[in-house]
């Protein structure tokens, strides 16, 4: 079920892109399967992760915020 979930966000933008747009999941998987260029590739796969754990975070700031203010 997870790897399910996970090989969707590689083939829907190879997908949408048709290889003329780069998307960043594209992007790391060329970097690693392609080219061989692990510490790009690893480093562009944290990069991505800290944006998504920041913008959890300032999600769930907002969310408790507007929680609060309504009560």
């Amino acid at each position: 079920m997870t790897f399910t979930i996970c090989i969707t966000s590689f083939i829907v933008p190879l997908l949408l892109g048709n290889g003329f747009v780069n998307f960043v999941a594209g992007l790391i998987y060329q970097r690693f399967s392609e080219n061989a260029d692990y510490p790009s590739g690893a480093a562009l796969s944290i990069l991505v992760l800290v944006v998504s754990l920041a913008l959890v975070y300032m999600m769930s700031r907002l969310v408790r915020a507007a929680f609060r203010w309504q009560q």
